[in-house]
């Protein structure tokens, strides 16, 4: 017998949200974690995680360095090597 395993409607595969981040941030440019959560419909702490995700892979770059965040707003943006990468699949 095969099962299939479907994900809840509910739950966005880590993969799903970060492809909608990306493409937010390339049609929106830099934007805050409220902002990018409110577009692509995922809570703040949800970005928050997968922004940290693409951070790491050098995808997606803030313009506060990680460890100077508290107390103030970062705005996140495509890491120039993404962005050209984008620009010559589109």
């Amino acid at each position: 017998m095969v099962h299939s395993f479907r994900f809840p409607e509910h739950t966005d595969r880590p993969r799903d949200v970060r492809s909608r981040i990306i493409e937010h941030l390339a049609r929106n440019g830099a934007s805050k974690v409220s902002d990018i959560g409110s577009a692509i419909n995922s809570s703040r702490e949800n970005v928050r995680y997968h922004l940290a995700a693409l951070e790491a892979a050098s995808l997606v770059r803030s313009n506060i360095s990680p460890g100077t965040r508290t107390g103030c707003t970062p705005f996140y943006a495509l890491a120039p090597a993404t962005a050209q990468t984008r620009e010559r699949i589109h």
